[in-house]
């Protein structure tokens, strides 16, 4: 018989996020999508897109522009081994990761970050615990 709160979501992971490997070496720290600060933050974008449109939401630059900013404040929370044209590291920032995730040509990554974030049960504390060995 399993124990019920194995399956319940490890708030902290949810938060901070946890570690996945994106293509073939580079990491990201992806937080849920269940955080009430992502659900806010994404759902007032969307009302303001459907007033500005007058009802159906007009996913245009402006708007992936705004969904870029919220993903990089809310999901995406930290990056490994991603450098800049000219090879250098390039650290994480809010900034730097809005202006990769509002790139049309980025949109593979746009699309994996919210993937992952959705995954609900990559936060369960069964799942955490195991990746730490408990």
């Amino acid at each position: 018989m399993a124990k019920i709160l194995r399956f319940s979501r490890d708030e902290r992971t949810a938060r901070a996020g946890r570690w996945v490997r994106y293509r073939d070496d580079i990491d990201l720290r992806i937080a849920s999508t269940a955080l009430t600060e992502w659900q806010n933050a994404y759902r007032d974008a969307v009302r303001i897109e459907r007033e500005a449109s007058r009802g159906e939401p007009n996913l245009d630059d402006a708007f992936l522009a705004r969904q870029a900013r919220i993903i990089a404040t809310h999901l995406l929370k930290d990056w490994r081994n991603v450098e800049a044209e000219d090879g250098s590291p390039l650290a994480y920032t809010v900034d730097e990761a809005t202006r990769l995730l509002a790139d049309p040509g980025m949109t593979d990554l746009r699309v994996f970050v919210l993937r992952t974030a959705n995954e609900d049960e990559a936060f369960q504390r069964r799942n955490t615990e195991a990746a730490l060995g408990n």
